[in-house]
């Protein structure tokens, strides 16, 4: 055999088997699901309107003090996805403090699945916390005439605690699905700025799923 046609093996040092390993090319995925320190997926809420409100306003700049007032409509700042806009109960001086219950109504545009809510606490959890007693409806009907509506109890899929000073999210340990969805705030025992008797004090509105 001719020496030409020979090839000698000199085995390839740790460094050279480093240097060349193969390097796949679906690596650079690994940078797509980065965590961005956001605790929250929202889902698309634009179709979203939050038609039936309590007397109140609308709020901006709410981690400041008490806010400003803003023509912002409550669909805007319930869906905008901004901790600092806010929908405020009318709740000072007395004699415009709305009672409760306060109902929020939502139309969502079309069915949705979900099995939790999460309802955004106040910008200034100093003046305005939360403990209340909540009622939410769930369902693809808000006629008043429909058994089954958001008016009615077989729509019930949450009744119990809402404590933002602990969570802001709302779990119904089961998955529901319509187009309309009712929250009835009964009470609020924690006291609001100055000592005054607490209300409502909603920053967020969204639906989530597990």
């Amino acid at each position: 055999v001719p020496n030409a046609w020979m090839r000698y093996y000199t085995p390839p040092t740790e460094k050279e088997l480093y240097d060349n390993q193969f390097v796949p090319a679906f690596e650079r995925i690994y940078l797509m699901d980065l965590w961005n320190g956001v605790k929250y997926k929202n889902r698309n809420q634009t179709l979203w309107n939050v038609y039936k409100v309590p007397p109140g306003g609308s709020i901006m700049n709410s981690n400041s003090g008490q806010g400003q007032s803003t023509t912002l409509s409550p669909s805007d700042v319930l869906t905008d996805g901004d901790a600092t806009t806010e929908y405020r109960v009318n709740w000072w001086p007395s004699n415009v403090a709305q009672a409760f219950p306060h109902e929020f109504e939502i139309d969502m545009g079309q069915t949705e699945e979900f099995d939790h809510l999460r309802l955004g606490k106040a910008g200034n959890m100093n003046y305005f916390p939360m403990a209340s007693y909540l009622q939410i409806h769930v369902s693809d009907s808000n006629s008043t005439e429909d058994e089954d509506s958001i008016h009615n109890e077989t729509s019930l899929v949450f009744e119990g605690i809402y404590n933002n000073t602990v969570s802001e999210f709302v779990y119904f340990n089961k998955k529901v699905s319509g187009r309309y969805i009712k929250l009835v705030f009964l009470n609020n025992s924690l006291l609001w700025k100055d000592g005054n008797p607490g209300r409502t004090c909603l920053s967020t509105i969204s639906t989530g799923m597990h």
